[in-house]
């Protein structure tokens, strides 16, 4: 007998289910009792979940498992009583991230009943706030749900609409920008690993955006098992073709990072501009890497060199400005055929 059936049995022992639940709850902790969720928004009705969300909960306590089981028991129930969403809807917008999931636990239940309807649902919740299409997101971002061809392929879809919505924004600082973007890092490469066919291309897309955001995003995407057992040769060459990503980008720094390298095994750092009290730093990494590029350097860029890939102006020097960025250019036709790019 599984843990789900077992604790189903003892509820259905129990008049009052809540000290159980706080009792079996695994909070405080890193991890709720889910299956324990589970068995509750089997056995439960709609009068125990509106019980259990009277409980005022702070996070990472047994109370808030109560709350927890609740939302879940909801969303369960949205199969037969599509009102619910809304009320679900703003518990994804909740600022205890464990209730967050729980509308995603919960809406899970319902695609597993009936994928149409929750689809048409999610498609609503993208037009929403950052939390709800994170929600939404993660939902559909789910292998067991991604059965259906047609279902498929609207997941998909679903995904590219968020990540458009989330294309040169000035919100990347926002809280429920963060956790949406996070939560992007995964949602790509479960529902591409369900459809490569379509996934793959829609990806490559997203591989090549401008947004320093979602390029790393979909750099996320590329370090999941699922995509590498669907098709390394693929995933290698997504890494290989990566642009150089913005990493910084504020009124004294500016950084970039190039893509993936095979001979180094990791991320390279490709350049960066600072300005410091006194000077201005440029550094210039592919110099370091390939100390040939200096060979033709004059003695007077030379002598601004500080270690070996940094060089240092204290003022505006017009001609020394020239022969570094003809210097920066050699560097990036170096390290792009070097990386394979």
């Amino acid at each position: 007998m599984s843990k789900i059936e077992t604790y189903r049995q003892t509820l259905q022992t129990l008049n009052d289910w809540v000290p159980f639940l706080m009792k079996n709850s695994g909070l405080p902790g890193p991890r709720g009792n889910l299956e324990l969720a589970y068995a509750v928004a089997e056995e439960g009705n709609e009068k125990h979940f509106n019980h259990f969300l009277t409980y005022h909960a702070q996070e990472n306590t047994p109370e808030v498992f109560v709350v927890f089981c609740g939302v879940v028991g909801l969303g369960k129930l949205a199969v037969s009583k599509p009102d619910l969403f809304n009320r679900l809807r703003e518990y994804a917008s909740d600022p205890r991230w464990r209730i967050r999931e729980a509308v995603v636990t919960g809406l899970q239940l319902t695609g597993d009943q009936d994928m149409d309807l929750l689809l048409s649902e999610m498609k609503k919740w993208v037009k929403g706030n950052w939390y709800e299409k994170r929600a939404a997101a993660a939902i559909l971002a789910e292998p067991r749900l991604l059965t259906n061809l047609k279902h498929m392929k609207q997941v998909l879809q679903i995904l590219d609409k968020i990540t458009a919505s989330m294309e040169t924004n000035d919100q990347s600082k926002d809280e429920s920008f963060k956790v949406l973007r996070q939560g992007m890092g995964y949602c790509w490469s479960v529902a591409v690993a369900a459809l490569p066919d379509v996934g793959k291309p829609m990806m490559e897309k997203w591989l090549d955006s401008q947004d320093k955001d979602i390029r790393r995003m979909m750099k996320e995407n590329l370090k999941k098992n699922r995509l590498l057992k669907m098709d390394a040769n693929w995933v290698r060459q997504c890494e290989k073709k990566s642009k150089l990503t913005l990493t910084a980008d504020t009124s004294d720094a500016y950084s970039l990072d190039g893509p993936y390298s095979e001979k180094w095994k990791k991320v390279i750092f490709f350049g960066a501009a600072q300005i410091k009290k006194n000077y201005v730093s440029f550094y210039l990494m592919p110099v370091y890497m390939y100390p040939e590029l200096l060979k033709d350097i004059s003695p007077e860029l030379k002598k601004r060199m500080q270690g070996k890939s940094c060089f240092n102006f204290k003022k505006v020097e017009p001609d020394l400005f020239n022969e570094l960025a003809s210097l920066t250019r050699k560097g990036v036709e170096k390290f792009k055929k070097e990386n394979g790019q």
